[in-house]
């Protein structure tokens, strides 16, 4: 690969030049569009490029150049901005399911309330997981293909292996009925915000995870 991928081939790739900023990934969420922007460096590049669905959770590619300027090491980190936008949803969704326990606190009913809470916000940080990874898959596909890199076909039985299955065996019926939950009890009885959180973040989960599964159909 190093051989036969060099620095000015990879930099075609780059639309728009920007510094690596937590303040260039934070005005990406409200003005970029679909544009691929990047950091150049002596042996280094950086490039990410948001889209119009994902503007926030979006991975860093960096590509690390030899002496001849060859290409060696192609690797990958999410943008600095996802993780303050993951902290200012999770503070805010964790204070409104919490917010209605404050003046009735049992025990032992509020502590499995408040495991139910914690739970929720792991599934949060699981749909953003394999968001990120989704997204961070197909771009580097596309970095691949543009750049004429070939790479070695691997059987496509990750999204189907033992775990994969087990975990949506598990979260499927779990998301659906909390949706349900949400239709049924939550909104009837004026828990808005809380129904809003629960069809955000459960049927973002079916949403990001059905479309992972016929991407890797169609391929």
């Amino acid at each position: 690969m190093g051989a036969e991928v060099t620095k000015n081939d990879v930099l075609k790739l780059i639309e728009i030049k920007k510094t690596d900023t937590l303040f260039t990934h934070l005005s990406c969420f409200i003005f970029e569009k679909s544009i691929a922007m990047g950091e150049i460096g002596a042996q280094k590049i950086k490039i990410w490029r948001p889209n119009y669905w994902n503007r926030a959770y979006y991975p860093i590619f960096e590509f690390e150049f030899n002496s001849e300027n060859h290409l060696i090491k192609i690797s990958d980190r999410i943008n600095p901005a996802s993780k303050i936008y993951f902290s200012i949803l999770a503070v805010f969704f964790f204070s409104v399911f919490i917010s209605p326990i404050y003046p009735d606190f049992y025990f032992p009913k509020t502590l499995y309330y408040v495991l139910f809470v914690f739970s929720f916000l792991m599934l949060i940080f699981y749909v953003f997981y394999k968001f990120y990874h989704f997204e961070k898959n197909n771009q580097l596909e596309q970095i691949f293909e543009i750049l004429d890199i070939e790479i070695e076909k691997k059987m496509q039985s990750g999204e189907w292996s033992f775990k994969s299955v087990l975990t949506r065996v598990l979260l499927y019926p779990f998301s659906i009925g909390m949706l349900l939950l949400s239709v049924l009890y939550m909104i009837p009885n004026g828990y808005i915000f809380q129904a809003i959180g629960c069809f955000i973040f459960f049927g973002s989960y079916l949403f990001v995870d059905l479309k992972i599964l016929f991407s890797k159909k169609k391929k």
